[in-house]
């Protein structure tokens, strides 16, 4: 049985929300991708009567989850915490077959960091899904405008992690009718032979829970039934979607306010702190007035002092200079007598 490599498909729904949530972002972002991992067995029979079953895999991204704040899930030293893992994706984990990492500007190679964290949480999810850890794929993705903000593009790269190298894989963005298309180009379509995600998707549980006998019931009285029941399945939507954006709006003016009062607090503080250096400076300032002004009254105080001094230095030298004078005088009339 022959391995035929690996494919990568998403629809261009959730490739739009992926470039959506990247761009309306500020800085740099992270994520992780969400859908499943199908394997197919293709059977082929050669010239010569021989069969050959090749094993066809495909990803499906379905969404992307994104998170504004890597650093929760990870230290400085790029070692994830599972825990706080578990608790970001709750009930999704199981369908997390991918991340990605979303740059400004920047060419789609992934850094050392990148690397260290696809490593674990490719290791992470594979053990827990089952599946290989060379399944687990990354993305890359970056943006640029034009100078005159007319032109947005957009470039990104699907890598995995084999035989510790990054190669990248085929991307393939399905429209509404590419979901039908076979791997082998035949008029069949496939039935997978296994999902990693064993959980029934939503349309599914649509169908199952009408029960019906499409034996008895025509084809346009089924499609009427399940449309029906699509649009209470929506309705009921509505309004857990209606609250879930309520809640968020609720989030974002709480963490609006904290900044205003963070801004503010740090404002007040920079004043504070101003102020402090201000009143020193000036406390610094009279210290050494008040200093000068002392020296300058020593100084005046000394001076009578000073001039004593001297007086009384000039009046020894003066009198020094009288009785050397007078023994020369001496020394020279003294022998004139004689």
């Amino acid at each position: 049985m022959a391995d035929d490599g690996l494919l990568v498909t998403i629809s261009g729904a959730a490739l739009s929300l992926l470039l959506y949530e990247n761009v309306r972002n500020v800085g740099d972002q992270m994520g992780f991708l969400l859908g499943e991992i199908v394997e197919y067995i293709v059977k082929k029979v050669t010239d010569s009567d021989n069969q050959v079953d090749t094993v066809k895999r495909r990803i499906n991204i379905e969404t992307v989850v994104t998170c504004s704040m890597p650093d929760i899930l990870h230290d400085s030293s790029c070692r994830i915490d599972k825990e706080k893992l578990k608790d970001f994706l709750s009930h999704k984990s199981k369908q997390v077959i991918g991340w990605f990492r979303f740059r400004h500007n920047l060419s789609l190679v992934p850094t050392l960091r990148d690397k260290l964290l696809h490593k674990q949480f490719a290791s992470y999810f594979s053990s827990s899904h089952g599946y290989k850890e060379d399944f687990f794929v990354t993305c890359l993705l970056s943006s640029s405008v034009s100078n005159a903000n007319g032109t947005h593009k957009f470039r990104h790269v699907l890598l995995r992690r084999r035989r510790g190298t990054f190669e990248p894989i085929s991307l393939k963005i399905s429209s509404l009718g590419d979901g039908r298309s076979p791997l082998d180009g035949s008029d069949y379509k496939l039935t997978p032979k296994t999902r990693s995600v064993k959980e029934v998707d939503t349309f599914t549980k649509i169908i199952q829970s009408l029960k019906l006998n499409l034996t008895q019931t025509s084809s346009v009285e089924s499609a009427t039934l399940i449309e029906k029941e699509a649009e209470k399945y929506l309705s009921t939507l509505i309004s857990k979607v209606c609250e879930s954006d309520r809640e968020v709006y609720e989030l974002e003016k709480q963490i609006t306010e904290l900044r205003t009062k963070i801004r503010l607090q740090n404002l007040a503080q920079t004043q504070v702190t101003c102020n402090t250096d201000t009143t020193e400076l000036n406390h610094e300032i009279d210290k050494n007035s008040g200093y000068e002004e002392n020296n300058l009254l020593a100084g005046k105080v000394d001076v009578p002092d000073k001039i004593y001094e001297e007086d009384q230095l000039n009046k020894m030298n003066q009198v020094t200079t009288d009785q050397v004078v007078q023994e020369l005088f001496l020394q020279k009339v003294s022998p004139r007598k004689s």
